[in-house]
């Protein structure tokens, strides 16, 4: 059986840190930078993002709610709104403002793979443009758009 929820009711939703105005900040300041992982766009239309590193002064001092963990869904909210779900081996990576992460609140009821799978879904993507396209100038998908996505889940435990 379906039924129809609000993913902002069902996940936390978080926008991606602010890398350069934190670097900014700290520019100049008797720091070092130190590499780090970040999730960066890609170009390829197969693949929404790559691992890179950049530069970054203390990343230490990053909240860790702003760094990949599995199950996560990471939204490329300039890419047409692409999902991709966090492995084991895709953890403790940096998440930049082009990127929402997307925390499932309890996965015994919902399923994260399922989730990502259901928002790269052609309907679901007219949706999420469509709500976007209502809420903004920039075509872009913000953390409201996909807060009140409708979404049609079936019953996990059937």
């Amino acid at each position: 059986m379906n039924k129809k929820v609000k993913l902002g009711d069902i996940a936390q939703i978080k926008s991606g840190f602010h890398i350069d105005r934190k670097n900014r900040q700290l520019e100049g300041i008797d720091n070092k930078a130190v590499k780090t992982k970040i999730l960066a766009p890609t170009q390829n239309d197969s693949v929404i993002c790559e691992v890179t590193t950049k530069d970054i002064f203390e990343p230490e001092s990053i909240n860790k709610e702003f760094f990949t963990k599995k199950d996560d869904i990471v939204f490329n909210i300039i890419k047409e709104g692409e999902a991709k779900i966090i492995r084991e081996e895709d953890t403790g990576i940096l998440v930049p403002l082009n990127f929402l992460i997307i925390r499932i609140m309890d996965i015994t009821k919902y399923d994260p793979t399922f989730l990502a799978f259901l928002l790269n879904y052609k309907k679901t993507k007219n949706q999420i443009s469509r709500l976007s396209e209502s809420s903004s100038m920039l075509p872009r998908v913000t953390r409201k758009d996909l807060s009140n996505l409708k979404l049609n889940i079936p019953d996990y435990n059937t």
